[in-house]
C-alpha cells in the first residue's frame, strides 16, 4: 500500500456523517464535513452507473485528504438509463438549486445531527461538479439551463466543471452496453431495440440532437460572459473503447491517463491515485 504522506493524505477522516438525501435524485448521498468551509464537491455518474459504485474508493480516499477537509461532498444519483439527458439535467439542476439555496436546510433534511447545522454556511461560495461519461453531459446541460432560468442564475457562476471520459461528442453504443452494469447479456439485443428502452442511449449516439444542441448552446452561451461553462479540467483514458477522445469547445486539451479504460479512469485505489490528484488540483 502506498504511504498516505506521499500524497498529502493522513489516516484521519475529515467527515463524520454520511447520509442519504431523500427526494434528491436516486440514492443521492452526502458526506458532511466536520469543519465546513462553504465549498462543495458533487459527483455525477454516467450511463447505468450508481452514485457510489461509479467512483469506487473516492469516498474513503477523499475523507483522508486535507485539501478536501472543508468541503461537503455529494454523490448525485439519477436514472442514467431510461431518462433523456434534458430531463436528467433538470433533476440535477433542481438538486443544485436546493443545495445552493441552503446547505443548512439540506443538512437537516439528511437526518444528520442537528448540532452540526450551525457550522454550515448560508450558501456555498464554490461548487466543483465532477462528471463521468453521460454524467458530464448531464452536468453541463444543467449548468447551461441554469443560466437561462432567473431563479437559478444567481448560483450558476459558482459552479465549476471537471470531467472524466466525457461523452460530449458521442459514444460507441455497442461497447457502452457491453461494459456497463447492464451486462454482456444485453449486448446481443439490437441497438434499435435497446435505444427504445434505454432513452439515454439515443442521446449518446454520435450526432444526436441532444449532443448537437449542447454543442451549439455551449458555443453561443460561452461567448457572452459565462466562463465557467468551460471545464477546468478534462481527463481521458488513452485507450477508451467507449467515447471519442475529442475536445469540445471551449474545453482545455484533455489530460490523458494510461493503464485504465472508460470505467476505471475515474476509480481511484491505493495503486491508482490519479483521479484523486485531478480532483484536488481542481478545487
Amino acid at each position: 500500500m502506498m504511504e498516505w504522506a506521499r500524497h498529502g493524505m493522513s489516516d484521519f477522516s475529515h467527515f463524520i456523517w454520511h447520509q442519504p438525501l431523500p427526494n434528491h435524485g436516486l440514492d443521492t448521498r452526502a458526506w458532511w464535513s466536520c469543519e465546513p468551509g462553504g465549498q462543495a464537491l458533487v459527483f455525477v455518474h454516467g450511463f447505468g452507473g450508481r452514485p457510489l459504485a461509479t467512483w469506487s474508493q473516492f469516498t474513503s480516499l477523499l475523507a483522508r485528504q486535507p485539501s478536501c477537509a472543508h468541503h461537503d461532498i455529494f454523490f448525485f444519483g439519477y436514472d442514467g438509463k431510461h431518462t433523456e439527458v434534458v430531463a436528467s439535467a433538470g433533476q440535477f439542476r433542481d438538486f443544485l438549486n436546493d443545495l445552493m439555496a441552503s446547505p443548512k436546510d439540506m443538512y437537516l433534511r439528511s437526518g444528520a445531527a442537528a448540532a452540526g447545522r450551525a457550522k454550515h454556511h448560508r450558501t456555498y461560495s464554490k461548487v466543483v461538479v465532477v462528471g463521468h461519461s453521460l454524467g458530464a453531459v448531464v452536468a453541463r446541460r444543467a449548468l447551461l439551463d441554469a443560466y437561462n432560468d432567473s431563479t437559478h442564475r444567481r448560483w450558476a457562476r459558482k459552479v465549476n466543471l471537471l470531467f472524466f471520459a466525457p461523452a460530449h461528442v458521442g459514444a460507441k453504443l455497442f461497447s457502452l452496453v457491453q461494459l456497463s452494469p447492464l451486462g454482456v447479456a444485453l449486448s446481443v439485443v439490437p441497438l434499435a431495440q435497446l435505444a427504445g428502452k434505454y432513452l439515454a442511449l439515443d442521446d449518446l449516439k454520435e450526432g444526436s440532437r441532444a449532443l448537437q444542441d449542447l454543442k451549439d448552446d455551449l458555443r453561443r452561451e460561452f461567448g457572452v460572459g459565462k466562463p465557467n461553462l468551460k471545464a477546468i479540467r478534462v481527463v481521458h483514458a488513452i485507450n477508451d473503447p467507449i467515447v471519442r477522445n475529442a475536445t469540445l469547445f471551449p474545453d482545455p486539451a484533455p489530460q490523458r491517463e494510461s493503464g485504465c479504460n472508460h470505467l476505471s479512469v475515474c476509480k481511484p485505489n491505493d495503486r491508482y491515485l490519479r483521479p484523486i490528484v485531478h480532483v484536488t488540483e481542481s478545487l
